[in-house]
C-alpha cells in the first residue's frame, strides 16, 4: 500500500479517496518539501506567567510551517493565532491542528474554523460522543498536501497531548487512543499518519547513563516517577506493541538526515516533544532536517520541533 497520490499519470489513489469543500481562496501550490511542527504553547503564556500571544506569531510566522500541532492550546486562542497566519484549523480538548492546506474532519466532537471560517475543511462524520477515548486529549484531521510532482498526499495528522504525570497514566491514553482509531467508533486511521506533540515521555536511547541518573535525581527530589521509555520503546520498537496492537512509528528527530537547535524540548531539560511517522509515511517520504526551535523561556516552556519531509 502507498500514500493515496491523485494528480496526472497516478490513476485512481490507492486508499479511499476523501471529499473535501473547494475553499474560498485557489488550493495551495504544490509545495517542494512539507514542514510540520509541534509547540506546546503553554495556555498562551511563558514561566514567567506573561502572555505570548505576538511573539508566538512571529515564531510559528517565521517558521513558516504548512501544517502546526499545538497543546495547551485553548479554542478562543487557536481561532485568533490562525486569522494572525492566515489559517484554516480543527481542535479538540486543548490542542489544535492548523495548516494552510485543505482537510476532512473526521471527528464529530471537533471544532472547526479557517481564516474566513470553515473554508478549507469539509463537514466532519459524526462520532460516538460517549467513546472512552474522549478521557484523551487529541485532534485528527486528514489532510491533502500537494507534495513535489508526486500530486497530494492524503496523510492523517493526530496531535496528541499524553499526562504528565506517569508513564502507566500515557501508556492508557495512547492504548485508548489507538482502540479508537482502529475504526470502533470513529473513521479508521489511514495508514498515512503523522503523530505529533507533547508526548511527556522520554527516550532512553537520548540519553547516556550519567544523564539518566541526573534525571532519576531530579525526579526523586520532586517526588516524580523515576524515569522510564515504555512508552515510546513500544510506539517505535517493531517487536512490541500498545495494548495488543502493534504500532511502528518512526521517530522524525531520530531518522533526520540533519538535525539543529537544542535537544532539549521542554523546561526540565528533556526530550519530550515528538514528530512520529508511520511506516507507510516514512518509506514514502525521508526527513531531510528536524529542527528544535527555541522557544523557552520568552515564548512557552518548550520549545518548537519542526520536521522537513521530502518525497523519496
Amino acid at each position: 500500500v502507498t500514500l493515496a497520490r491523485q494528480g496526472p499519470g497516478h490513476g485512481r489513489p490507492s486508499t479511499p479517496s476523501i471529499a473535501m469543500s473547494a475553499p474560498k481562496q485557489p488550493p495551495p501550490q504544490a509545495v517542494p518539501a512539507l514542514r510540520i511542527g509541534t509547540l506546546n504553547v503553554h495556555m498562551w503564556r511563558n514561566r514567567d506567567g506573561q502572555s505570548t500571544f505576538d511573539p508566538l506569531v512571529q515564531l510559528l510566522r517565521d517558521a513558516r510551517l504548512d501544517v502546526i500541532a499545538l497543546q495547551e492550546a485553548p479554542r478562543t486562542g487557536v481561532a485568533a493565532l490562525a486569522r494572525e497566519l492566515n489559517l484554516s484549523w480543527i481542535a479538540h480538548r486543548s490542542t489544535a491542528i492548523l495548516t494552510r492546506f485543505r482537510f476532512k474532519a473526521l471527528e464529530g466532537n471537533h471544532a472547526v474554523g479557517g481564516s474566513e471560517g470553515p473554508a478549507q475543511a469539509s463537514a466532519p462524520q459524526r462520532g460516538k460522543r460517549d467513546c472512552r477515548c474522549n478521557t484523551t486529549r487529541y485532534t485528527r484531521a486528514r489532510v491533502a498536501i500537494p507534495l513535489g510532482a508526486n500530486g497530494v498526499h492524503c496523510i492523517d495528522v493526530v496531535c496528541v497531548h499524553l499526562s504528565h504525570r506517569r508513564e502507566p497514566e500515557r501508556q492508557s491514553e495512547m492504548a485508548r487512543l489507538m482502540a479508537h482509531l482502529s475504526g470502533k467508533c470513529a473513521p479508521p486511521l489511514s495508514p498515512a499518519a503523522i503523530f505529533l506533540g507533547d508526548f511527556n515521555a522520554l527516550t532512553a536511547a537520548d540519553y547516556s547513563r550519567s544523564a539518566w541518573e541526573r534525571i532519576a535525581s531530579v525526579r526523586a527530589a520532586n517526588s516524580w516517577e523515576y524515569p522510564t521509555s515504555k512508552l515510546m520503546d513500544a510506539l517505535t520498537d517493531q517487536a512490541r506493541d500498545i495494548d495488543g496492537r502493534r504500532v511502528q512509528l518512526n521517530d522524525a528527530h531520530a531518522c533526520a538526515e540533519s538535525r539543529s537547535g537544542p535537544w532539549e524540548t521542554c523546561r526540565f531539560n528533556t526530550r519530550i516533544d515528538y514528530v512520529l511517522l508511520s511506516a507507510q509515511v516514512a518509506r514514502t517520504l525521508r526527513v531531510l532536517e528536524c529542527a528544535h526551535v527555541v522557544a523557552m523561556p520568552h515564548i512557552s516552556d518548550h520549545n518548537l520541533v519542526v520536521a522537513s519531509l521530502l518525497p523519496r
